[in-house]
């Protein structure tokens, strides 16, 4: 299982037929989506402007895909997780967009 933002999701946009070329049976990918670059500053994501990952997925050939927008819909996904699938499997879960608080190393900082 990967589970990734929306952000990065939308930056390896080509990932999905890449993926859905190779048609692994054990790969779920679970995206947060928030509709916003949070790390950039909170601009609003392509997914915030129409862009729909699970379309995208079904039309690039994977197994399943969803959005799930309710809460109370993921027990319903951690038992569809659970069954074997065909190939891979993408769902969205979309999420709230509250600002993080970001610490950024000025340049040339070590750790």
């Amino acid at each position: 299982m990967v589970i990734t933002g929306d952000g990065e999701m939308l930056m390896a946009f080509g990932a999905l037929a890449t993926i859905s070329v190779a048609r692994p049976n054990n790969l779920d990918i679970i995206v947060l989506d928030n509709q916003h670059f949070g790390e950039t500053g909170m601009q609003e994501s392509h997914t915030g402007m129409g862009v729909d990952f699970a379309k995208v997925a079904i039309a690039t050939g994977f197994d399943d895909a969803d959005c799930l927008q309710e809460p109370t819909k993921l027990d319903d996904l951690c038992v569809k997780l659970a069954e074997p699938a065909n190939g891979p499997r993408l769902y969205v879960l979309k999420i709230g967009n509250y600002s993080a608080t970001l610490f950024l190393l000025p340049l040339g900082a070590t750790i």
